[in-house]
């Protein structure tokens, strides 16, 4: 019975509970043990695979655990209780802030006020009186004559401005005078044509000048091989073969017509097939053999049928390790070279004739169950 002792410290409440499961556990065990040898003493062969019947049930944390045993339904019956709640793990992390959502859009300028009223204009004020003419002042004496002369002309650019200007006094102006040049007038009409002249006499040939150095030759480079090319000859639908590493060396090959093949992983037909084997093992394969029914494969069973098995050098190999079920059938008969462990859930059934051997005499089976099983080796 489990003490409490307070927490912490070695042998607290924690420890005697898992103490106390650890005790069930072997105390199942041992009435596991003594049920299987009650079963083996009341039958003669029990096969726990198939007819021992378990069953588990979960009981409050704290309880002991119970098992029972019933040889007359050969059934087992586990109470296993629920192990204690952990304590809560530490608060994670604080998550990281999400992003700024998107900036609204910018408000519309309002519309314009009215434009104020005009202001009045003024009226004008009145027109004052004229006043009297005053008297007439004494005469000046006479003054010298003005002069005016010619100065500078200056042609300027066609399409400019004329233009005057006094280089001199008021008194004596000299004018400078900038006169722009006139557009180009149109082209006069094309005069006749003139009559056509007498041809000169042909001069005399000069003489020959002299032949210049003739330069050196360059060399010559080398000519490359000439390839033979597409080899001659050929029929419609032909194609063209390399027949080896060398270079060029090709011919016209007619190729093979047939209709295509499916490839596919099959791991569930359960009838027999027949394997195919090739007539050459390079190169193209113009016959497919297969094995008639003197070799036959089942892909559902993984098993090979043959008339004979020769090993060439004179050893049958097979795995230590039986982990698949295999039932043998009627008029068969297995052998196995021990020692042979079978896995833990894997049976090997023999129907009614059928026949095990395991060399050497004696068994050397060891199986991965935890409830010893037995072995019917003979049918």
């Amino acid at each position: 019975m489990a003490i409490y002792r307070g927490p912490g410290g070695p042998g607290d409440a924690t420890a005697d509970q898992a103490n106390t499961a650890q005790l069930a556990l072997t105390y199942a065990n041992q009435a596991a043990s003594s049920a299987a040898a009650a079963a083996v003493s009341a039958q003669s062969t029990i096969d726990f695979t198939s007819d021992l019947d378990v069953t588990v049930s979960s009981l409050p944390a704290g309880s002991t655990p119970t098992v029972s045993y019933n040889s007359t339904s050969v059934s087992m019956a586990f109470g296993i209780p629920d192990g204690t709640t952990g304590p809560m793990g530490p608060t994670g992390p604080q998550g990281s802030a999400g992003p700024t959502g998107p900036t609204g859009p910018t408000g519309s300028t309002g519309p314009s006020g009215p434009p104020g009223p005009t202001g009045s204009t003024g009226s004008p004020g009145p027109t004052g009186p004229t006043g009297p003419t005053g008297p007439t002042g004494p005469t000046g004496p006479s003054g010298s004559a003005a002069t005016i002369a010619v100065g500078t002309t200056t042609t300027g650019p066609a399409g400019g401005s004329a233009s005057v200007t006094n280089s001199g006094s008021s008194s004596a102006a000299v004018f400078d005078f900038t006169i722009p040049t006139g557009p180009t007038g149109p082209t006069g009409p094309t005069g006749p044509t003139g009559s056509a002249g007498t041809t000169g006499p042909t001069g005399s040939p000069g003489p020959t000048g002299p032949t210049g150095p003739t330069g050196p030759t360059g060399p010559t480079g080398a000519t490359g091989p000439t390839g033979p090319g597409v080899p001659t000859g050929g029929t419609i639908n032909q194609v063209l073969q390399k027949n080896s590493s060398t270079n060029y060396d090709t011919s016209w090959v007619t190729l093979s017509t047939g209709t295509s093949v499916n490839i596919s992983n099959d791991t569930s037909t359960a009838s027999d097939l027949y394997p195919t084997f090739l007539g050459a093992t390079t190169g193209t394969a113009s016959t497919i053999y297969t094995g008639n029914a003197k070799l036959l494969y089942k892909p559902s069973t993984g098993e090979f049928k043959s008339e004979a098995l020769v090993a060439q050098n004179g050893i049958f190999v097979h795995s230590q390790t039986i982990d698949s079920s295999y039932t043998i059938p009627t008029g068969f008969n297995g052998m196995s070279i021990g020692p042979v462990t079978i896995t833990s859930g894997t049976s090997i059934t023999t129907d009614s004739g059928a026949n095990w051997l395991v060399s050497p005499l004696g068994g050397n089976i060891t199986t991965g169950k935890a409830i010893a099983m037995a072995i019917v080796f003979g049918g």
